[in-house]
């Protein structure tokens, strides 16, 4: 990963590499799917996976009608339920 920095790689393809080839090689899409589920589930139920401002700055957005989306550097299988709770793209 720091070999691809060092040579000018931008942030979203070490990141790519970082999750594609250290952590989750080999797993099955379904699977790793399933434990962001799992992840978001155990969040949620804790009780602080939002911060109260910026959920209803979101929340306000939706009611407008505007078209939301998230913007992150994580990946699909944690960012996927999140979006399907916020109603976002």
């Amino acid at each position: 990963m720091r070999a691809l920095a060092a040579e000018g790689a931008g942030r979203a393809e070490v990141m790519r590499a970082y999750y594609h080839y250290r952590v989750y090689a080999g797993q099955r899409a379904v699977d790793l799917s399933a434990q962001g589920r799992a992840w978001f589930r155990q969040e949620r139920c804790a009780g602080n996976l939002f911060l109260p401002a910026s959920l209803e700055a979101f929340q306000e957005h939706l009611r407008r009608g505007e078209f939301t989306v998230l913007v992150s550097g994580s990946f699909a299988p944690c960012l996927d339920p999140l979006a399907d709770c916020l109603g976002a793209a």
